[in-house]
């Protein structure tokens, strides 16, 4: 069976527009996850 909070999004920073990859069981716990700008989201 397929994990899938195991698996990634990819998104892009509100502040530098990078790409953050971010795992899906992250966004269901709302947890902060941080750019490599230092930009929270």
């Amino acid at each position: 069976m397929i994990d899938i909070g195991k698996q990634t999004i990819n998104i892009n920073c509100p502040k530098c527009k990078s790409k953050v990859n971010i795992n899906v069981k992250h966004v269901a716990d709302q947890k902060l996850v941080k750019c490599i700008c230092g930009q929270g989201i």
